[in-house]
């Protein structure tokens, strides 16, 4: 049975009231060498009891990440001959020992506690929302590069190149950057690397390619883009090749969160791929991928996002959906659709045949009417004015409140039944085979773009034929006009020849 962190925290107490020359204050901590190590096995033991205690299915997720991860990059890197494959510390350390890498983050929430600043409900609290915050974001990270080297690794990769994006953040001497778009430059060359890192560029000058590889698999050139970044530049020239869409378009549908995922494929020559992004537009991708960690990821709100994605991107072969849990079937089952109650035809009642309810309301809703009467009417007069009055108001008061209690249809929640035939789940988990399905869609590209050069050709043609008809038509209709109607000279005109 794992250790409760308060009976770790206790020790440690205990231990750093035996040694009074332990001094731990907002200010100042003091720990001596001879005593620094023992003091820390104490410390430790609070938080890897702490994490244990609370987080023992996050950690045993991480590690269960961590293998597939490990693997799936010792085999992609056999492949490509290279040593590794470099992702972010955090990430390495969360790769690398998950128990270490939480810990790490409770480094200051329990010298926090130590020094008085927070109470061990305090402790509890603090220690959560950055266990939390920590493990989301890695993991989060982690499921999509592993599953952008599971994908790598089924179109069997043959060489690779890649991209040397300008990093704004880092980098960025030119004078005349002072607006996005305002710069006119270059897109860099194309690399050859001996060794590859996944990037975390936040803003830079174009986006390029992450990675650009031949595929055995498919006899195309296919480059690997995820996570897009904000871009800056204007390029000088674009590849006419590629279908561009305008990126303030884009942006305006779904600001800068974008899916982790893009990739664009080329026939014959790879340096058609280098630019896929500047300041004002971005290429329309052939495949959208999104991959999703969380065990409950199908909201509302998800469907939603992946469907404004699908129609804003419009990518050629369609948008995936890679899914680490098994969806249950019944999330594909459309709901059906809740009655409507249809309103009650209203039948007119006097105040005798009204429950007692409604015929108060009705009553003191129109009290002027039925007791104001003109001092000129008869008493039988005023009393029959008085009874239709009733009827009247009565009829309206009950008008209106069935008007108003009349049920209306509710808005209803998206579900995956909701989403249209090119967006496809794959619940995929850490097998590399379920990704099958993209390869696949990826090999249809060239039969995609026969076909769609093939309609626009004939779309050609017919616009072409269609402008030669709506030419001569006119000219046809104006001579017959002219031939049909009798010709008027000047002086039934009333014209002169003479000034």
């Amino acid at each position: 049975m794992a250790e409760k962190w308060s009976e770790a925290y206790t020790d440690l107490k205990e231990y750093i009231a035996e040694h009074p020359e332990i001094v731990i204050r907002r200010s100042m901590v003091i720990i001596k060498d001879d005593i620094r190590p023992e003091f820390y096995q104490y410390f430790d033991r609070v938080r890897s009891s702490f994490i244990e205690e609370y987080y023992a299915a996050e950690l045993d997720v991480a590690h269960e990440l961590a293998g597939a991860f490990s693997e799936i990059r010792k085999s992609v890197c056999q492949v490509l001959h290279l040593d590794t494959i470099g992702v972010c510390a955090d990430l390495e350390g969360f790769m690398e020992q998950p128990l270490m890498s939480f810990m790490s983050v409770l480094y200051s929430p329990l010298f926090h506690l130590l020094d008085g600043r927070i109470d061990e409900n305090g402790f509890i609290l603090e220690a959560q929302k950055t266990v939390e915050m920590f493990f989301g974001s890695l993991f989060c990270e982690g499921y999509e590069r592993w599953g952008t080297l599971a994908l790598l690794q089924l179109l069997e990769p043959q060489n690779f190149l890649v991209g040397q994006p300008r990093d704004l953040e880092v980098d960025n001497d030119n004078p005349s950057d002072f607006y996005p778009g305002n710069v006119i430059g270059d897109v860099p060359e194309l690399q050859q690397e001996n060794h590859l890192e996944f990037n975390y560029i936040k803003k830079a000058t174009f986006l390029l390619p992450w990675l650009i590889v031949h595929s055995n698999r498919i006899n195309l050139f296919a480059s690997f883009t995820p996570r897009r970044y904000i871009t800056r530049w204007t390029a000088r020239s674009m590849n006419e090749n590629l279908e561009w869409m305008d990126m303030r378009q884009v942006e305006d549908s779904f600001g800068t969160n974008t899916p982790d995922m893009m990739i664009h494929l080329a026939k014959e020559n790879p340096d058609e791929l280098k630019l896929l992004a500047d300041y004002k537009n971005i290429a329309r991708p052939d495949i959208v991928i999104d991959f999703v960690e969380n065990d409950d990821w199908y909201s509302s709100q998800y469907i939603e996002n992946i469907l404004r994605y699908s129609n804003t991107l419009k990518p050629r072969l369609g948008t995936f959906i890679v899914s680490r849990v098994i969806v249950p079937p019944e999330e594909f089952v459309p709901l059906e659709p809740e009655p409507v109650e249809e309103p009650q035809p209203i039948v007119a009642q006097t105040i005798e045949e009204l429950p007692l309810q409604d015929c108060s309301m009705a009553i003191d809703e129109n009290k002027t009417d039925i007791t104001t009467t003109s001092s000129t009417q008869t008493g039988s007069e005023s009393a029959m004015d008085e009874t239709e009055g009733d009827k009247n108001t009565t009829s309206s008061a009950l008008a209106e409140k069935a008007t108003t209690s009349s049920a209306k249809p509710k808005h209803p929640c998206l579900r995956l039944s909701d989403l249209p035939d090119d967006i496809h789940v794959l619940s995929a988990g850490y097998d590399a085979n379920a990704l099958e399905p993209i390869t696949q869609a990826l090999g249809k590209w060239v039969e995609f773009m026969e076909q769609a050069a093939a309609q626009e050709e004939a779309s050609k043609e017919l616009q072409e034929t269609e402008q030669v008809s709506a030419s001569t038509e006119p000219q046809s209709e104006i001579q017959t006009s002219d031939s049909n109607e009798p010709q008027q000279n000047d002086a039934e005109l009333g014209l002169s020849s003479t000034p």
